[in-house]
């Protein structure tokens, strides 16, 4: 078996600010959390966004971030919003110290932990795409958005089990945080705000708990699978590929390898867990050739000097 991945799929759409108007659109709702340090690549994710947008499409863009969130980070997203204001909203969100008495684990940010409270964040949204800041979107996110989730809370890529059955995970369903289509309306209904809080102040000195640990945990009743094109890992080789496919085909619900191989060829949100592109010459050069033809137009791409430019 040979991964493919044609990187001459993806093209930038035509995106001309002038002729661009609001009325009629599709309004979607998205979210990221971020800090002052992971400003520039979730930028590089909001470019593909953007560009990559049907014409009748308008997203709302919630940014999540903590009370240190700096003049500068602020000052680039209010360019981005000058400069695509037809086709978003950029919206900040002050998370004060939320999470702040939290162990972590050192890799991550507490600013990974702002997902969890979507539901609270967002009273009047009932429906809404989250996204991490190493992702890519290569397609409009309408048919994602519109995704009938059923009874499901949340919805997300497939991920390896590993350690989350130490807390007692007891369904075989493991999703990555990376990519999740939230069902808000639900997570009220079902007080997870609360369970969520009562899980943490059991745990909350264990560094075991990220938030993707929280949310399998702690809603494992109600999470479901997305199709594999939304979320797919960048593989870096054909080896990683079937580390992935034979430690998840353990799980009661798994993708088959058909399903696998058209994401990969195929893909709307390309999400860089583990190794980045910014940052590493180990990952796979066909996934991190896009990802810096996106951060070349970004308008930041002059500061991803403390990254290693493709």
């Amino acid at each position: 078996m040979v991964l493919i991945f044609n990187e001459n799929i993806f093209k930038f759409n035509n995106y001309c600010i002038k002729t661009r108007f609001r009325e009629n659109k599709k309004i979607i709702d998205i979210s990221y959390s971020t800090d002052n340090k992971y400003i520039y690549p979730t930028i590089v994710s909001m470019i593909s966004l953007i560009l990559n947008a049907d014409k009748n499409t308008l997203y709302n863009i919630y940014i999540l971030h903590s009370n240190d969130f700096n003049e500068n980070s602020k000052r680039i997203l209010i360019r981005f919003q000058n400069k695509f204001d037809s086709g978003c909203r950029v919206i900040l969100i002050n998370m004060g110290d939320s999470y702040k008495n939290l162990k972590y684990k050192k890799r991550l940010s507490i600013a990974a932990y702002y997902r969890l409270s979507l539901s609270n964040a967002f009273p009047n949204i009932n429906k809404i795409i989250y996204l991490d800041g190493d992702t890519l979107v290569l397609g409009d996110l309408k048919e994602l958005i519109d995704f009938d989730m059923k009874d499901n809370v949340i919805m997300g890529f497939i991920d390896y089990p590993d350690s989350i059955k130490s807390l007692g995970l007891i369904k075989s369903t493991v999703i990555c945080s990376g990519v999740l289509l939230f069902n808000l309306e639900l997570l009220r209904k079902y007080n997870y705000s609360k369970k969520i809080g009562d899980f943490i102040a059991k745990y909350k000195n264990r560094k075991i708990l990220d938030d993707q640990t929280i949310l399998n945990i702690v809603m494992q009743e109600k999470l479901g699978p997305l199709p594999p094109k939304y979320g797919i890992f960048a593989f870096r080789n054909e080896e990683h590929f079937k580390n992935y496919f034979n430690k998840t085909r353990k799980l009661g619900k798994k993708y088959n390898k058909k399903d696998l191989l058209y994401a990969i060829e195929h893909p709307v949100i390309i999400h860089f867990a583990g190794i980045k592109p910014f940052g590493s010459t180990k990952n796979d050069k066909r996934f991190s050739k896009v990802w810096w033809k996106f951060a070349r137009v970004s308008g930041v791409y002059n500061k991803l000097d403390k990254f290693n430019k493709g």
